[in-house]
């Protein structure tokens, strides 16, 4: 890891300053996680060749944030709950990422299509994992590619299934008009979601891109909360508005795999 003394040049750029606060306070959080002992101002001002007043600023802003607390004697300084929960929401992540992948494949095996995991992350369907498929039309998605919750299959789900203040987030702005089959009426996409929670899937034929489809079903975790969203992706051609019963029964067999192996113990007609 690089550090930066104090004696260094500074770039001239009041973004800059902004830049290296955020790479301080990082490397404060890194040093804290790889130390077996709590750590005062003075030892982590020498450990990152900085001022301790650079360090101590950090440290507050980090405390009042949950990210580090002071140990028994208000001295020194480790990691706090915040930090904590980060490593947690991450590690379920992965968790999800390493059940599913066996089932992605044993459904591209049996139908063909792109099959991709997504998540919701600050109020959007995020790709977090994906196999290829076999068909003769193929679209390219990317990991890490986001879109909208009103215009797609997993958006969707994520409405239906998420938490109600999910909802509530999306219906107090405007929607946007993506393709001319993106809905962008608040009536109409509660209605839609009413739809997919009582029938467990959905889709969103060309909403977000003309002539491309996706089929999605949740994945629950342990206590019945949704972990992300499975869904197979590809052309209206294969994939209609209505999928065919062995499209939907496979989807939604894989997601009930991948959410029992999360822990879940409920059926598909729980929710």
């Amino acid at each position: 890891m690089v550090r930066m003394s104090e004696d260094a040049p500074r770039v001239p750029d009041s973004r800059a300053g902004g830049i290296q606060s955020v790479g301080l306070a990082l490397d404060i959080l890194e040093f804290l996680s790889g130390s077996e002992r709590d750590m005062g101002v003075t030892q982590l001002a020498a450990a990152l060749e900085t001022s301790k007043a650079r360090i101590y600023r950090h440290l507050q802003t980090l405390r009042e944030r949950g990210y580090v607390e002071q140990g028994a004697l208000g001295e020194k300084y480790r990691l706090g709950i915040g930090a904590f929960l980060l490593s947690r929401a991450a590690g379920k992540k992965a968790d999800l990422l390493m059940v599913s992948r066996p089932e992605m494949e044993r459904l591209r095996d049996r139908l063909g299509h792109t099959v991709v995991i997504s998540a919701v992350i600050r109020d959007k369907i995020v790709i977090l994992d994906l196999v290829r498929g076999r068909m003769p039309v193929e679209i390219g998605l990317r990991l890490g590619s986001s879109f909208a919750l009103h215009a797609t299959g997993q958006g969707l789900v994520a409405l239906a299934f998420g938490p109600p203040e999910l909802m509530n987030r999306v219906l107090a702005r405007e929607l946007d008009k993506i393709t001319p089959k993106t809905s962008v009426h608040p009536d109409s996409l509660i209605a839609q979601v009413e739809t997919v929670r009582a029938q467990g899937w959905a889709t969103a034929a060309e909403k977000t891109i003309v002539g491309i489809n996706a089929l999605s079903v949740p994945i629950f975790g342990e206590k019945g909360m949704l972990a992300g969203q499975i869904a197979i992706v590809g052309s209206i051609q294969y994939i209609a508005p209505t999928p065919s019963p062995e499209q939907i029964d496979a989807v939604a067999a894989a997601g009930l795999q991948i959410s029992r192996r999360l822990g879940y113990c409920g059926g598909r007609s729980d929710r």
